[in-house]
């Protein structure tokens, strides 16, 4: 994989949106303390409040365990994520590369 290739991983990884949706993959937001008002006005379902719970969630099992459990943790929290970002990324290439050979 390139640095171009890992970079973009990287970036599509932290977006709040993905991290919302790997945290409502493990219905992290059942265990979130709100405030009555942002409970009330739905808090545990907000992307935003999701994805810090989550990001909150590894650097909680970093500060415990360390980083050998933290890197398990996080890939098998966030493979169905990565694998499809990579399925999307080789699927793209083979779009482009059959382009190219009909075109030719």
């Amino acid at each position: 994989m390139s640095e171009g290739e890992m970079t973009r991983l990287r970036s599509i990884l932290v977006k709040q949106e993905t991290l919302a949706r790997v945290a409502e993959s493990i219905e992290l937001g059942d265990y979130l303390y709100l405030g009555k008002g942002e409970e009330a006005s739905g808090g545990k379902d907000k992307p935003a409040n999701l994805a810090r719970a989550l990001e909150a969630l590894i650097a909680a099992v970093y500060l415990d365990h360390g980083f050998a459990v933290t890197e398990q943790f996080v890939l098998e929290i966030l493979d169905a994520e990565l694998l499809k970002i990579l399925y999307q990324g080789y699927d793209y290439r083979l779009q482009i590369t059959a382009s190219r050979t009909t075109a030719s």
